[in-house]
């Protein structure tokens, strides 16, 4: 666990308990969105496809898009919505 997101055990397992549920095998149209950092774009791709969150820890690689969020607003929205 990395200590600068400052996660409890509790937490870091409810998240990683959210993200290890299943797999699925997914082939989308790539977009032609100019990116800084190819390597995101199937990530970025098959976020836009499924019209869901994208979290990531460097937003500068990834162009703006409502899908993209950062790990601490992921965190607000799992943690502090009502």
């Amino acid at each position: 666990m990395r200590p600068k997101f400052n996660f409890s055990a509790w937490q870091a397992d409810f998240l990683l308990s959210v993200f290890v549920k299943g797999d699925l095998s997914v082939i989308t149209a790539p977009t032609t969105v100019p990116f800084i950092d190819e390597t995101g774009r199937m990530f970025y791709d098959v976020a836009k496809f499924f019209d869901t969150l994208l979290v990531t820890g460097n937003m500068k690689h990834y162009p703006q898009y409502k899908c993209i969020t950062k790990v601490a607003e992921y965190y607000d929205i799992i943690f502090n919505s009502p």
